[in-house]
């Protein structure tokens, strides 16, 4: 229809503008892309912000991030989550000179990268990666260790428990027998019948039980606290 006339050719973009406009959009759309900030280094601008750190604050710093903003339905403690993420950024700190000032780009940086940035620093890095190999192989060691110390001192403690607690209802139920029979014998103060000395012996079986698992508690209890104060001396002990 005349009403509706199709456009004519002043009306489009002319074929070299178009083209033009085509040539723009392929150079600088990636260029765009590639200068955003990614997931990785817009976490280590919030994790670095206000600071010049060092690669030895590093792994702190994230370890402060990663428990405010870590949001999990764990049973693992905070810390336990956190560790091993914390553990690979301090990993990949030890190829980073000592002086350097850390920024979101560098962390986040792959190892090779990080090489190729401080290439003389490589050797240096080498180094502390097989320090710190050898300080866990050493660990490790440790802990097997104190598995096994663990296991020995629990098997001492349930034994020697389990005796005294045998000893402490026998103990407990001959005097508190000894007791009522001379509260309820022949011209005592308590001149109960039959019926109420059958019962005594029902009061006696439950006192002898609660002994028992006052005894078992005991040894439930002091398991416990050994472990703790194991666990404390070794770590000490391997600092």
């Amino acid at each position: 229809s005349d009403l509706f006339p199709p456009p004519t050719i002043p009306d489009m973009a002319p074929p070299s503008c178009t083209a033009a406009l085509l040539l723009l959009a392929t150079v600088w759309w990636p260029a765009i892309c590639l200068a955003a900030p990614s997931a990785c280094e817009e976490t280590y601008a919030t994790v670095l912000k206000g600071k010049k750190a060092k690669p030895k604050d590093v792994g702190q710093l994230y370890t402060t991030y990663c428990k405010k903003n870590m949001k999990v339905s764990s049973a693992k403690s905070m810390d336990e989550l956190c560790l091993p993420l914390t553990k690979k950024v301090e990993e990949k700190m030890r190829w980073v000179p000592p002086d350097t000032e850390v920024t979101p780009s560098l962390v986040c940086l792959s190892v090779e990268k990080i090489k190729e940035r401080f290439p003389d620093y490589v050797a240096e890095g080498e180094r502390l990666v097989k320090r710190d190999e050898a300080s866990d192989a050493e660990k490790k060691r440790l802990l097997e260790a104190a598995k096994g110390l663990k296991g020995k001192m629990s098997e001492s403690v349930k034994s020697v428990l389990t005796e005294w607690e045998k000893g402490l209802v026998k103990e407990l139920g001959e005097k508190l027998r000894a007791d009522l029979e001379l509260a309820t014998g022949e011209g005592s103060s308590l001149n109960l019948g039959e019926e109420a000395k059958e019962g005594a012996e029902l009061f006696l079986k439950q006192i002898e039980e609660q002994a028992s698992l006052a005894g078992r508690g005991v040894q439930t209890k002091l398991l416990q606290k050994m472990e703790e104060l194991l666990g404390g001396w070794l770590a000490k002990a391997a600092i």
